[in-house]
């Protein structure tokens, strides 16, 4: 017994230190980012550290992001922005898919645009509160502290928030990754958080290691794909494993919700 205590300890020693070390790997990285690329007409993405994904979009003059990433600089921000050819200043619009610090890293950058968010998920933002966040998570908050953001259009219940030039975008609560998880639709492409993940041609549920909530979770995924099934879906972007390929979002949706 005393052979197997010293064994587990081990075991648990090392993976505290390669979690530390992830960490603060993204830490020293968190400014990079991939090349932006077209998700949907005026539909940027881009995949910064740690394989976080953020989404940026044209409505009309403005601009209207779909989370942060989780640089306080904002520099793959400022990427996906000039890809667009927008400044900060253009930003007119924020959604965040949910609290959690690797999304809402760049939020305070935009004092002037709207920050649409659940309302269950407000001090989890705002890092007044964990939401529950996995054990992973935390450990790499240790490493990583968040960058509290506010959000100030908090919603509960689904939504249609306009963005300008006639285009709106769909607000639907998904709670189970967090309480206040939201997905969101815009000119055909889903962005679904942390809600689902993409990765070898399917989508998938969020990988246990970084779930709390694997029952309200599998719900929240059901309800989505429910509550899209009218709607003009062609892409699924995930917040880690970018997008399926256009055409093939809705029914990659199906085929994860029958796998539940």
């Amino acid at each position: 017994m005393k052979r197997l205590l010293h064994y587990l300890t081990a075991i648990l020693t090392v993976g505290v230190l390669l979690l530390a070390g992830a960490g603060l790997a993204l830490r020293l990285t968190r400014g990079s980012y991939s090349e932006p690329i077209a998700i949907a007409p005026e539909v940027l993405g881009a995949r910064s550290a740690g394989g976080i994904w953020l989404f940026a979009a044209r409505a009309g003059k403005k601009v209207v992001l779909f989370d942060t990433g989780v640089d306080p600089d904002g520099r793959p921000v400022d990427g996906i922005l000039h890809a667009l050819g927008a400044k900060r200043e253009d930003v007119a619009d924020v959604f965040l898919t949910h609290g959690h610090a690797d999304h809402t890293g760049a939020v305070h950058l935009f004092p002037n645009a709207r920050v649409h968010g659940g309302a269950a998920d407000v001090d989890l933002a705002a890092g007044k509160e964990t939401g529950g966040a996995s054990l992973v998570s935390r450990l790499i908050g240790v490493v990583l502290p968040p960058t509290p953001a506010r959000i100030t259009d908090p919603m509960a219940g689904s939504r249609v928030v306009a963005v300008g030039d006639g285009k709106n975008v769909v607000a639907l609560p998904v709670p189970g990754h967090t309480a206040g998880s939201y997905a969101y639709v815009y000119q055909g492409v889903l962005f679904a958080g942390d809600v689902v993940w993409y990765g070898e041609g399917r989508l998938g549920p969020t990988p246990r290691p970084f779930e709390r909530r694997p029952d309200q979770s599998r719900k929240g995924i059901l309800s989505l794909a429910s509550a899209v099934e009218d709607r003009e879906v062609e892409v699924v972007c995930t917040s880690h494993g970018g997008c399926t390929p256009g055409g093939e979002g809705k029914r990659l949706l199906r085929q994860l919700a029958a796998r539940l």
